[in-house]
């Protein structure tokens, strides 16, 4: 089962307020309306504590976020650097091993579609197999 922990917030809140107006100087369940205080403050403050997680969590997620864009960035650098090194090179083990194909290994991506029987007349319509 779920707590509800906005609704028994909600409750003390009142419990609260009604004690202290009407009945300050009375103990109940054994509590003082002070102790009853400091049961409602200790709760109240793992909420605030939550609440800067909370906050700290959403900065840390865009400090992290930056962080990997300057990453690729310099990742970005790092490969050129070694594309450009004259002992290395865009065919060296050491850029295939980074996890790129080297130019020696390329493929131009040019393909040409297989011979058809040509377009068909206007009007024809293709035998079904």
């Amino acid at each position: 089962m779920q707590i509800k922990n906005k609704h028994i917030r909600l409750k003390a809140a009142s419990v609260l307020g009604a004690w202290a107006r009407l009945a300050p100087e009375e103990k109940f369940g054994g509590y003082s309306l002070a102790e009853y205080q400091g049961v409602v403050a200790k709760a109240d403050g793992h909420r605030q504590s939550l609440t800067q997680m909370d906050v700290d969590y959403i900065a840390t997620l865009r400090f992290r976020d930056e962080a990997d864009l300057a990453m690729g960035e310099v990742t970005l650098e790092v490969v050129d650097g070694v594309k450009g090194h004259e002992k290395h090179g865009a065919n060296a083990a050491l850029y295939k091993a980074m996890g790129y194909v080297p130019r020696d290994e390329r493929r131009s991506g040019l393909t040409r579609a297989g011979e058809s029987e040509g377009p068909l007349a206007p009007g024809v319509v293709a035998a079904a197999n």
